[in-house]
Protein backbone atom coordinates (compact mmCIF):
# COMPACT_ATOMS: atom_id res chain seq x y z
CA UNK A 1 0.00 0.00 0.00
CA UNK A 2 1.42 3.63 -0.74
CA UNK A 3 1.82 5.86 1.50
CA UNK A 4 -0.33 8.87 1.42
CA UNK A 5 1.68 12.37 2.04
CA UNK A 6 0.36 15.77 3.48
CA UNK A 7 -1.24 16.98 0.21
CA UNK A 8 -3.18 13.68 -0.35
CA UNK A 9 -4.41 13.77 3.35
CA UNK A 10 -5.43 17.67 2.70
CA UNK A 11 -7.24 16.82 -0.17
CA UNK A 12 -9.24 13.99 1.53
CA UNK A 13 -9.51 16.64 4.49
CA UNK A 14 -10.83 19.56 1.31
CA UNK A 15 -12.84 16.72 -0.63
CA UNK A 16 -14.73 15.02 3.02
CA UNK A 17 -15.14 19.20 4.04
CA UNK A 18 -16.60 20.09 0.56
CA UNK A 19 -19.22 16.90 0.91
CA UNK A 20 -20.06 18.11 4.43
CA UNK A 21 -21.13 21.73 3.10
CA UNK A 22 -22.89 20.25 -0.35
CA UNK A 23 -24.62 18.12 1.89
CA UNK A 24 -25.54 21.22 4.30
CA UNK A 25 -26.90 23.09 2.12
CA UNK A 26 -28.33 20.21 -0.17
CA UNK A 27 -30.80 19.82 2.84
CA UNK A 28 -31.12 24.01 2.95
CA UNK A 29 -32.49 23.50 -0.56
CA UNK A 30 -34.27 20.42 -0.05
CA UNK A 31 -36.43 22.10 2.87
CA UNK A 32 -36.58 25.28 1.04
CA UNK A 33 -38.42 23.81 -2.16
CA UNK A 34 -40.83 22.07 0.43
CA UNK A 35 -41.44 25.05 2.08
CA UNK A 36 -42.43 26.59 -1.18
CA UNK A 37 -45.04 23.85 -1.93
CA UNK A 38 -46.55 23.94 1.35
CA UNK A 39 -46.78 27.76 1.51
CA UNK A 40 -48.77 27.48 -2.38
CA UNK A 41 -50.72 24.88 -0.90
CA UNK A 42 -51.90 26.80 2.03
CA UNK A 43 -52.36 30.05 -0.27
CA UNK A 44 -54.77 28.25 -2.51
CA UNK A 45 -56.49 26.60 0.55
CA UNK A 46 -57.16 30.22 1.78
CA UNK A 47 -58.15 31.47 -1.40
CA UNK A 48 -61.04 28.77 -2.03
CA UNK A 49 -61.98 28.48 1.83
CA UNK A 50 -65.80 28.23 1.70
CA UNK A 51 -67.40 30.74 4.14
CA UNK A 52 -70.22 30.65 6.59
CA UNK A 53 -73.30 32.45 4.66
CA UNK A 54 -75.74 31.10 6.39
CA UNK A 55 -75.88 27.51 6.01
CA UNK A 56 -78.58 25.08 7.86
CA UNK A 57 -77.41 21.89 7.65
CA UNK A 58 -75.14 20.15 9.63
CA UNK A 59 -73.13 18.55 6.94
CA UNK A 60 -72.87 21.79 5.13
CA UNK A 61 -70.83 23.47 8.64
CA UNK A 62 -69.46 19.94 9.07
CA UNK A 63 -67.59 20.44 5.49
CA UNK A 64 -66.85 24.03 5.95
CA UNK A 65 -64.86 22.94 9.37
CA UNK A 66 -63.18 19.96 7.78
CA UNK A 67 -61.45 22.79 5.26
CA UNK A 68 -60.85 24.93 7.93
CA UNK A 69 -59.07 21.88 9.93
CA UNK A 70 -57.06 21.35 6.74
CA UNK A 71 -55.78 24.56 6.37
CA UNK A 72 -54.53 25.00 10.25
CA UNK A 73 -52.69 21.61 9.48
CA UNK A 74 -50.98 23.12 6.14
CA UNK A 75 -50.10 25.66 8.33
CA UNK A 76 -48.81 24.15 11.00
CA UNK A 77 -46.52 21.73 7.83
CA UNK A 78 -45.28 25.17 6.46
CA UNK A 79 -44.81 26.59 9.96
CA UNK A 80 -42.48 23.47 11.30
CA UNK A 81 -40.54 23.45 8.00
CA UNK A 82 -39.67 27.34 8.06
CA UNK A 83 -38.53 26.46 11.54
CA UNK A 84 -36.16 23.46 9.80
CA UNK A 85 -34.89 26.03 7.68
CA UNK A 86 -33.84 28.50 9.68
CA UNK A 87 -31.92 25.73 11.89
CA UNK A 88 -30.50 24.63 8.58
CA UNK A 89 -29.74 28.19 7.43
CA UNK A 90 -28.45 28.55 11.08
CA UNK A 91 -25.84 25.64 10.99
CA UNK A 92 -24.62 26.55 7.59
CA UNK A 93 -23.57 30.14 8.73
CA UNK A 94 -21.76 28.88 11.80
CA UNK A 95 -19.84 25.96 9.75
CA UNK A 96 -19.24 29.50 6.68
CA UNK A 97 -18.11 31.11 9.87
CA UNK A 98 -16.19 28.41 11.52
CA UNK A 99 -14.04 27.92 7.83
CA UNK A 100 -13.46 32.01 7.38
CA UNK A 101 -16.08 31.62 3.93
CA UNK A 102 -16.62 34.63 2.97
CA UNK A 103 -19.94 36.50 2.80
CA UNK A 104 -21.52 37.94 -0.26
CA UNK A 105 -20.36 35.46 -2.39
CA UNK A 106 -21.55 32.93 -4.93
CA UNK A 107 -21.83 29.59 -4.72
CA UNK A 108 -23.30 27.43 -7.52
CA UNK A 109 -24.24 23.88 -6.68
CA UNK A 110 -26.55 21.41 -9.38
CA UNK A 111 -29.64 19.44 -8.52
CA UNK A 112 -31.58 17.48 -10.60
CA UNK A 113 -33.96 18.89 -13.73
CA UNK A 114 -30.26 21.07 -14.37
CA UNK A 115 -31.23 23.48 -11.41
CA UNK A 116 -28.87 25.51 -10.86
CA UNK A 117 -28.56 27.28 -7.31
CA UNK A 118 -26.69 30.39 -6.16
CA UNK A 119 -25.89 30.28 -2.42
CA UNK A 120 -25.00 33.46 -0.35
CA UNK A 121 -24.91 34.71 3.14
CA UNK A 122 -25.68 38.39 3.18
CA UNK A 123 -23.27 40.01 6.27
CA UNK A 124 -23.35 36.30 8.08
CA UNK A 125 -27.06 36.74 9.33
CA UNK A 126 -29.07 35.21 6.50
CA UNK A 127 -28.46 32.86 3.86
CA UNK A 128 -29.70 33.56 0.51
CA UNK A 129 -30.57 30.94 -2.31
CA UNK A 130 -32.04 31.61 -5.47
CA UNK A 131 -32.45 29.19 -8.94
CA UNK A 132 -30.11 31.01 -11.49
CA UNK A 133 -28.45 29.96 -14.49
CA UNK A 134 -25.20 31.36 -14.16
CA UNK A 135 -23.79 32.69 -11.26
CA UNK A 136 -23.77 36.87 -11.46
CA UNK A 137 -22.05 38.56 -8.00
CA UNK A 138 -23.81 41.63 -9.13
CA UNK A 139 -27.13 40.30 -8.60
CA UNK A 140 -26.51 39.61 -5.20
CA UNK A 141 -27.92 41.69 -2.88
CA UNK A 142 -26.05 44.21 -1.12
CA UNK A 143 -24.30 43.69 2.18
CA UNK A 144 -26.58 45.24 4.69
Amino acid sequence: MLQKGPADQLNLIHKLMTNEFTAYCSHYYQLKMLFLKRQDRLKNLLDNAPFYSGQISLSEIDAIVSYYREAQAAKAKMDKTLADMKEAERDILMFMRHFDIPPARCYTAKYPANWSTRYGPTKMTRFLLTRSKTCNRSRLPPIL
